[in-house]
């Protein structure tokens, strides 16, 4: 099979040099296109990582009239990233998730990007959301007064409840209520369309084409654009406050108008995916992984044990809690919610020696340059006492870590993620200790996020 491989490889490189066509990067031939699309939608991560293994940090492939790049060298993906940013969109596959969101700050471009991010940056400083610390100790504080001793749970849905709940609270500034949940299955729903399409044929039909699975699409859009809606007009008449979404119905452009109502919507609802999914499942894979590592769990108990009996954890944490902080950071590692990032170049550019071409779609995927052994030593083991070397991090080349992506397009919410989960994992692992009911190894979906491919069932144990 490597044989035919390398002689497919071989005559096709022969037929571009002929041809006159610019060099790329190493890659499997395009006669095997159909048996790429069938493992792409069989196993995203492990289609790329076959490509990676077999071909290099810069792999280039296609997909029908799709030129991709797979970029796993940091000094590469900075480029896409950083230097060539001006020149770089969403990818199309992200890009089509504004049906759902519309042109909320995950998927906006060019200068409304840049306005939107100004105005709601200052809500998501570090200084800011020292803030919010209290009202996410206390949500947390109510999720472990509600666990009951040896009664199984469903660990990943109860965190999804959890920053659900933190979210509502700090940037949208609301009480918490049970409407907040139909936003959560709503989106859900749109979700699983999403992922459903992009991993089927159904991708390639047009959208105007019926089926059963579009029509609860549309039914859940509507759902989300009603619920979004009632509760910006509910926040809109309380007093002013320090949340975000406050922040964006008070805002006035340059210009001075302020954001309209559809703008307001877009920004809720990717306020609403983006705060509370990714964070609920690093929360989730750090207490599978502290499950699984009994000595680093001990560790962890020591650190929370030591803290003194008046400190509530809130406003002071969690600067006081390095090995907590670690094992989130050891969490992101290794299971990296926001699992693949894209973008499409809109005009030809020079990646390293490679010739990008207009339209190409480059794509990296943080899963796989976590795990690499030229960047993390040991890579597979979960090992939180690597962050705490203060060299560890400086040694890191940029964009070899990068569980909140990278460049301009960072995350505008890594800090106020970090603060969330530190303070959530600190307040449960106090109280409770988990045991996995199913210790198999970790199967994962790989969705718009790094999903596990089944509920993560625990028993927690008081401690």
């Amino acid at each position: 099979m490597t044989l035919a491989l390398d002689t497919l490889n071989a005559l096709e490189r022969r037929a571009k040099a002929r041809l006159n066509i610019p060099a790329k990067p190493p890659g499997p031939p395009s006669s095997l296109m159909p048996l790429h699309i069938r493992h792409l939608m069989q196993d995203q991560i492990q289609f790329m990582q076959n490509l990676q293994h077999t071909h290099g940090d810069c792999v280039y492939f296609r997909l029908g009239r799709l030129k991709f790049y797979l970029i796993h060298d940091p000094e590469l993906l900075q480029q896409v990233l950083l230097e060539h940013n001006s020149v770089m969109i969403k990818d199309p596959f992200a890009r089509d998730l504004k049906e759902l969101l519309g042109n909320g700050l995950l998927l906006n471009e060019g200068s409304s990007w840049r306005q939107h991010r100004k105005l709601a940056a200052p809500k998501l400083k570090r200084t800011q959301i020292a803030s919010y610390a209290e009202r996410m100790a206390s949500a947390a504080h109510h999720t472990t007064n509600t666990i009951k001793a040896h009664q199984p749970f469903d660990l990943w849905q109860e965190m999804m409840d959890l920053t659900l709940h933190i979210v509502v609270e700090t940037l949208f500034g609301l009480t918490y209520h049970p409407q907040a949940k139909d936003v959560g299955h709503a989106i859900e729903v749109a979700m699983e369309h999403y992922d459903a399409e992009k991993n089927s044929l159904w991708y390639f039909i047009p959208r105007q084409v019926p089926s059963l699975k579009r029509a609860r699409f549309h039914e859940a859009k509507k759902d989300l654009d009603r619920i979004i809606r009632d509760m910006i007009k509910e926040r809109s008449k309380l007093p002013p406050g320090d949340d975000l979404l406050w922040k964006l119905i008070e805002a006035t452009h340059q210009n001075g108008h302020h954001l309209d109502e559809t703008q307001l919507r877009d920004e809720a609802l990717t306020m609403f995916l983006a705060g509370h999914e990714t964070t609920a499942l690093a929360i989730t894979y750090a207490f599978d992984a502290l499950a699984r590592n009994p000595t680093i769990e001990e560790k962890l108990h020591k650190e929370l044990a030591a803290l003194p009996e008046d400190q509530p954890l809130g406003l002071e944490s969690p600067a006081p809690l390095p090995y907590t902080q670690a094992i989130f950071k050891e969490t992101l590692r290794l299971y990296p919610p926001a699992w693949i990032l894209g973008r499409q170049a809109i005009q030809d550019v020079q990646l390293g020696p490679w010739h990008v071409p207009k339209d190409s779609i480059l794509v990296s995927s943080p899963y796989i340059m976590h795990r690499k052994p030229e960047i993390f030593d040991d890579p597979l083991t979960f090992k939180p006492e690597r962050w705490l070397d203060e060299n560890f991090e400086k040694n890191i080349p940029r964009h070899g870590y990068l569980p909140f992506g990278g460049g301009p397009r960072i995350c505008i919410g890594n800090h106020f993620a970090s603060m969330e989960a530190i303070l959530v994992i600190a307040t449960l692992a106090k109280s409770w200790r988990f045991t996995l009911n199913d210790p198999s190894p970790l199967q994962f979906d790989p969705f718009i996020t790094l999903r596990p491919t089944k509920p993560v069932m625990v028993t927690p144990v008081p401690r």
